[in-house]
């Protein structure tokens, strides 16, 4: 059963898992999704009968990635440049195969660096009608808005996507959904999120992912309210303590010292 994360009928889950309880001996369930299906995976894991291919499992490695191109590309590309490619996508299978596409539709491609940016069309296409375009309103706009950061947790979250909603274009945020509801979300749909812990509390967008986030961010809001964004993240890392991070994101050069202490303005430009 492919693309089962589409599957919003609570009958056909509970069905499924009546099915799991009592299987028969010779059922092989095989589901496709993006996102955890709601059956009891602690027990199943526990009891053996359950085989999970990750993210991680389906990363290509370098190795891999040169027998793509090989077998999609019809002119030689060396080790340096398949280096960049796998470094580039982080693994990301179908980013590599329009990455191929790009370079086997190019009249010169001697230009590895710009059909592994986001602003290939097809990398763009497939990330806004397969990603973006699908996902609700306020969903979409908080991924939007935490595209400013490097990484993030529930806290940096809540103040990027919702205490800085009025400053934002993206005002669809509202109180009924916050920063818990949102990081959740966002890892259980597998979107190009790569967690930095084990206890599963900062996170960090695909490169790639981000990138093309950060693009679709700045066709949708005026400069200002990007201002007002990093500004949001500038003070919430100044007030939990990480004044380089803070520094980062607002540009601020009102830096003094006192003591042993840094200090800036960290209101909007």
């Amino acid at each position: 059963m492919d693309d089962y994360h589409l599957i919003e009928t609570i009958a056909i889950h509970d069905l499924l898992n009546e099915l799991l309880i009592h299987p028969p001996r010779n059922l092989h369930l095989v589901l496709g999704t993006r996102m955890d299906p709601p059956y009891p995976l602690i027990t199943l894991r526990a009891n053996s009968q359950l085989t999970e291919i990750r993210v991680q499992d389906l990363r290509f490695n370098i190795e891999e990635t040169q027998q793509l191109f090989q077998n999609m590309v019809e002119i030689p590309i060396d080790q340096k440049m398949i280096s960049e490619l796998d470094t580039g996508t982080e693994g990301w299978v179908t980013g590599l195969r329009l990455a191929a596409l790009a370079m086997r539709h190019r009249v010169g491609r001697d230009a590895l660096p710009e059909e592994l940016s986001v602003k290939n069309r097809y990398v763009t296409e497939y990330l806004v009608s397969e990603i973006l375009a699908r996902q609700a309103e306020n969903l979409s706009d908080c991924m939007l808005n935490t595209s400013i950061l490097e990484s993030f947790c529930v806290d940096l979250c809540e103040t990027v996507c919702f205490q800085s909603a009025e400053l934002s274009g993206n005002r669809s945020a509202s109180s009924e959904f916050n920063g818990v509801q949102f990081l959740e979300w966002l890892r259980t749909s597998n979107l190009f999120v790569i967690p930095l812990d084990d206890q599963n509390e900062w996170f960090r967008y695909h490169h790639l992912f981000r990138e093309f986030l950060q693009q679709e961010l700045a066709k949708r809001i005026s400069p200002d309210d990007n201002k007002n964004l990093h500004a949001a993240a500038g003070r919430w890392y100044a007030q939990n303590g990480s004044i380089e991070e803070a520094l980062y994101c607002t540009g601020s050069k009102d830096i003094g010292h006192k003591g042993r202490f840094i200090y800036g303005d960290f209101s909007p430009r």
